[in-house]
């Protein structure tokens, strides 16, 4: 394990990880960052935590989460946006329910196809 302080009272620790692989802990004053970096030095995971904010986790190389059992997410609220495309398919049914009110909207067309489409 490598631990290195600078002028800039900034230290970052460094431990080698299978497959050439590097964890870097680095602690200043804008808070706390764990980084992942691969065999090239590109960062692939990176945590960051400030004292005022909530942690950050960002992949860079991009995220795929698999499981063969359920998966759920709970929070008090939830946000998806993609920047270029959301893409939401699933296999068998699909079901959104909202115990208020529920709004779709499109900048663009709306399209809605079904066997048998029935509006209350």
């Amino acid at each position: 394990m490598k631990s290195m302080t600078t002028a800039a009272e900034s230290e970052a620790t460094s431990l080698p990880l299978v497959g050439q692989q590097t964890l870097v802990i680095e602690n200043d004053a804008r808070g706390n960052r764990l980084r992942i970096l691969d065999p090239h030095g590109q960062v692939t995971l990176s945590v960051e935590v400030a004292e005022a904010g909530r942690p950050v986790l960002r992949f860079d190389s991009g995220l795929q989460i698999r499981t063969e059992g359920h998966l759920e997410f709970e929070a008090q609220g939830v946000a998806i946006r993609g920047r270029d495309e959301v893409r939401i398919e699933s296999g068998a049914d699909a079901h959104i329910h909202a115990a208020g009110n529920l709004n779709l909207k499109g900048n663009g067309d709306v399209e809605l196809q079904g066997k048998q489409v029935r509006v209350n």
